[in-house]
């Protein structure tokens, strides 16, 4: 017996093969769909650890009561480094010393930690501070994994130690990379109490899952968009036998459209736009970069980043501006006002037209969205991801026409372009959906 577990950037699921069939498990009951955990960690400074709703929930009431940052260095230890003398050289041995020093911020009430698979696909391979403690990126998103395993365990009334992971098609573009991220993983699920650990495509997964509940022969292509990747698997099933004819991924999700939205509707709000200096210099680089990515904008609270606020509110007449970027990094508000995005977005599904309201502190926007404009935003994704789907159906040998059916899960492929780039390549009867956040999980299972 052993659990399928989908560890995702945004929700994660975790199910089990029963006599009575697969069961994703309901590990989260604060959660409003209790079979979706959401992918994140929020550590309460002397309060311990939280995940999912809870997580979130107290993130929140921390931050509304949480005092102005107050950001102190501290040594943590030093780096030696030894440089040998070339040969020839009559010179001595030199040894160079560098002391690590750990800054944040004292008065802030706990850690709001997300998209921590972006982080491992990402190559993130140093130690994290939280609140004063260091944490490798296998620890933490071993936090996660027990949590989900404690609260399997508690629903069957029995430990169990075997699991299979799901992965993407490409966790990165080198096989090398992609083998170190696999054991990186099976790292965290060692860390979270499971000593055995094997690991299965996402698409495949779910293409299983699919097939459990729907027994005709067919050809399927299996459309897997999530909220961090797109992963593809062309499958034929005749009889019992089923056969992978390809597969393929994107580092392609909803969170990138998300990031769209920031970068071209609302990033203006937190001043990117804004001129500073004599010479009128623009907005750095790296403030629009983090602003751009929800799950670096803690990067920047440092002393560096608040002296620079300081110095852009002396020189630019914008102050009111500068005052909201700083209140956004320094109360944590990265994923509230993502949130805020999110929301709209999904709203986009059902109306032409929308606004991206968010109201913290002193924060007051509402931005208006219409499909269209979101539409021409994630057009060159769609190109890509169009472009992508043909050359998986190349590799498979299979022509379009010979397809059964597309089989669509993953929150991301209920966004109407996306799903009208499919009904325009493959016919409306051909588009089926499955299991949208759960899929995964169930053929994990099996």
């Amino acid at each position: 017996m052993h659990y399928g577990l989908d560890f995702g950037t945004s929700n994660s699921s975790i199910s089990i093969n029963t006599p009575q069939g697969v069961k994703v498990l309901a590990i989260d009951d604060l959660a409003l769909d209790p079979q979706i955990l959401r992918s994140v960690l929020y550590f309460k400074k002397d309060d311990g650890r939280f995940m999912g709703e809870k997580a979130i929930r107290q993130m929140i009431a921390d931050n509304e009561m949480r005092l102005p940052p107050k950001i102190i260095k501290e040594f943590t230890g030093d780096i030696v480094d030894i440089f040998l003398p070339s040969p020839g050289d009559s010179g001595g041995v030199d040894i160079w010393k560098t002391d690590v020093v750990a800054e944040y911020d004292i008065n802030k009430p706990g850690q709001f930690l997300q998209a921590l698979k972006t982080s491992l696909r990402e190559g993130f391979f140093g130690k994290a501070n939280v609140l004063g403690q260091t944490y490798s990126l296998e620890e933490l998103i071993g936090f996660i994994l027990r949590f989900m395993k404690m609260q399997a365990d508690g629903l069957n009334d029995r430990s169990v130690d075997e699991v299979v992971l799901g992965r993407p098609v490409h966790y990165r573009d080198s096989q090398t990379d992609d083998l170190q991220i696999e054991k990186r993983m099976s790292e965290a699920a060692r860390l979270a109490g499971f000593s055995k650990v094997s690991f299965l495509a996402e698409p495949i997964a779910a293409t299983l899952s699919f097939f459990q509940k729907h027994s005709q022969d067919s050809t399927i292509l299996l459309f897997d968009f999530g909220g961090g990747t797109l992963d593809f698997c062309l499958m034929q099933k005749i009889g019992k036998g089923k056969k992978i004819l390809a597969t393929d991924g994107l580092s392609i999700g909803g969170d990138l459209f998300n990031e769209e939205i920031m970068e071209q509707k609302i990033a203006k709000h937190f001043g990117t736009e804004i001129v500073w200096g004599q010479k009128g210099l623009p907005m750095p680089i790296y403030i629009k970069e983090r602003l751009r990515k929800w799950y670096e904008l803690q990067v920047l609270n440092t002393p560096d980043f608040h002296s620079f606020m300081n110095e852009l509110k002396r020189e630019n007449r914008n102050r009111a501006v500068v005052e909201k970027l700083e209140t956004l990094i320094n109360y944590d508000l990265s994923f509230s006002s993502f949130s805020a995005i999110e929301k709209a977005k999904i709203e986009l599904s059902e109306k032409g037209e929308t606004s991206i309201v968010f109201n913290q502190k002193n924060i007051f926007l509402q931005e208006k969205i219409t499909r269209l404009e979101f539409e021409r935003m994630i057009k060159p994704y769609l190109k890509q991801i169009e472009k992508t789907i043909d050359t998986v159906l190349r590799k498979g040998k299979t022509e379009k026409d010979q397809l059964d059916f597309v089989i669509c899960t993953g929150g991301s492929s209920l966004i109407p372009a996306v799903k009208q780039m499919l009904v325009d390549k493959f016919g409306s009867p051909k588009i089926l959906f499955h299991d949208i956040f759960t899929g995964v999980a169930a053929g994990l299972a099996l």
